[in-house]
């Protein structure tokens, strides 16, 4: 294929054919049709998800269910492309709203995705972070470039990047942004990467007020605190005489000192303009601290070492750093103040998640996220957004808010009645027919209640399941045959986990004699 500036030739040389189309290798479309190649490497994945989407969606699944569907087969897709290829903005955008209209059955979002994206003990449901995916693959290409191998495939890497320093220094300066440096003459792809370290290395971000310890360490090229005209300064002379750090730079009273800097410089052109730029980069206040009593009576040990927030980055492997990501830009669930603001008291939203986790089915990890996060709305929420025309119960002709329409509506009274009966008799004398309580837990912190608040569970998602099954309270519905059924299950998935629960047999001994 002729490329560059050769791409309009059409002579042709032995026996070669010589494709005017993109290219197939290694499974990567090459071509100068910059557009075409896009279309012919991305648009066929998205294609190939769509049809996956379509036949998952036939299925009743949970958020959760649907979470691991788009982990493990439609991101899967599009892995090696990220990892290899520049990814347009405008692709990202694209699979976003797929998989979360996928998430949220082509519905309106009704959970930030920042929040979504948490782990389940934070309030979120393991969503994927898109950004955070891209940029956790992308860096394994900076911790390749970086190690300490001599492989073959880093000559056109270095090549590229040489004017900012032998061994990729670029990689270990303190730069805020790819415009202070100028990576003209450096390809898209090895922009990209530069571009994420700086963001993801900025996750500690220092300020220009550092002790004198961190002024010495600072290395002096690429530094987003020593600029000419906002620009970095990359000294090629300096570089090569290993002179990184301030501290190369100081005499023994802790001053910047040309005769110290000259005895070190191997080729001497330009250094006098060289110095004169440098002098007037340096922060003053940086110059003052170096030259402290307590500066220049101490030996500073400098090393070049790639680090994300203040961890060393050798060290992390690409889960860990999608994790670093993630919690920076996690946001907590919105609705934990209303609850807290609701009761009066400060929620366990640790103890309350945790038990979430352990529940055996995603039907009642999804029934609890739904309440906590008000995505399951009562008529009065539905009529406030102007969804139905009335906000009062079908059954009751009052408010319908989640406290009558779980605990206080005529159509789950003989429920409750039932319910109440089972744990008196199995030694629960605690009103239990309380929102709080049904929401988030009776005594959730304490072990032993732990199968307790797995039958509240099932009568919380059993209401909320007969609600939906008699269309708001409009039909007929026996919950407690919907409660029968869902333990049935319950006991049998304890039973084979053989795991002993004394009361268990006591109340389907109970359930069989009342229904």
């Amino acid at each position: 294929m002729w490329i560059g500036r050769s791409k309009s030739r059409t002579d042709k040389v032995g026996n070669i054919t010589w494709p005017n189309k993109p290219i197939k290798a290694l499974g990567v479309y090459f071509g100068i049709q910059y557009e075409e190649c896009s279309k012919l490497n991305w648009q066929s994945k998205l294609t190939e998800c769509q049809s996956l989407i379509k036949n998952w969606l036939k299925r009743k699944l949970t958020m959760y269910g649907k979470v691991q569907i788009i982990k493990s087969l439609l991101i899967p897709k599009f892995t090696y492309l990220f990892h290899s290829l520049v990814v347009p903005e405008s692709i990202v955008k694209e699979i976003n709203t797929m998989i979360f209209k996928f998430l949220w059955d082509n519905k309106q979002e009704k959970v930030k995705r920042a929040t979504l994206i948490g782990n389940k003990l934070q309030g979120g449901i393991d969503m994927l972070d898109l950004d955070s995916y891209i940029t956790s693959l992308k860096l394994k290409w900076v911790k390749a470039l970086t190690d300490e191998s001599e492989a073959n495939w880093k000559l056109i890497p270095k090549r590229l990047l040489k004017d900012f320093g032998d061994n990729f220094l670029i990689f270990y300066c303190n730069t805020d942004t790819i415009k202070s440096l100028n990576c003209s003459n450096v390809t898209e792809f090895y922009q990209e990467l530069i571009k994420i370290w700086i963001k993801t290395r900025d996750l500690h971000k220092e300020n220009q007020n550092l002790t004198f310890e961190q002024i010495r360490k600072q290395i002096i090229w690429g530094n987003r605190f020593i600029k000419i005209k906002n620009q970095c300064l990359f000294f090629k002379t300096w570089i090569k005489s290993n002179i990184y750090f301030l501290n190369d730079l100081l005499n023994d009273q802790g001053e910047v000192d040309q005769n110290v800097i000259l005895n070190k410089l191997v080729d001497k052109r330009n250094c006098v303009v060289e110095l004169n730029l440098l002098f007037k980069a340096l922060p003053l206040a940086w110059k003052q601290t170096m030259k402290t009593f307590h500066s220049s009576q101490t030996k500073i040990k400098t090393e070049k070492r790639l680090k994300i927030n203040n961890k060393p980055f050798e060290l992390m492997d690409s889960k860990t750093i999608y994790q670093i990501l993630v919690n920076k830009v996690f946001i907590k669930p919105a609705t934990h103040s209303y609850w807290s603001n609701k009761y009066e008291t400060k929620l366990n939203w640790n103890d309350i998640y945790k038990f979430i986790t352990r529940l055996p089915d995603n039907r009642y990890k999804q029934f609890k996220f739904r309440v906590i996060n008000m995505i399951f709305t009562s008529k009065e929420t539905r009529y406030k957004w102007k969804m139905v025309s009335s906000p009062l119960c079908n059954k009751c002709n009052k408010i319908e808010d989640y406290q009558h329409l779980f605990i206080d509506c005529m159509a789950v009274n003989v429920f409750w009645e039932k319910i109440l009966y089972i744990f008196q008799e199995c030694g629960i004398q605690r009103n239990i027919r309380r929102l709080d309580i049904l929401i988030f837990g009776y005594k959730i912190s304490q072990e032993e209640y732990f199968y307790i608040n797995v039958i509240l569970t099932i009568v919380g998602f059993s209401i909320y399941k007969a609600y939906f099954c008699s269309n708001n309270w409009s039909n007929k519905f026996n919950i407690l045959k919907l409660f029968k059924t869902e333990f049935e299950i319950i006991y049998q998935y304890f039973k084979y986990k053989k795991t002993k629960v004394n009361f268990f047999d006591k109340i389907l001994q109970l359930l069989k004699d009342i229904y």
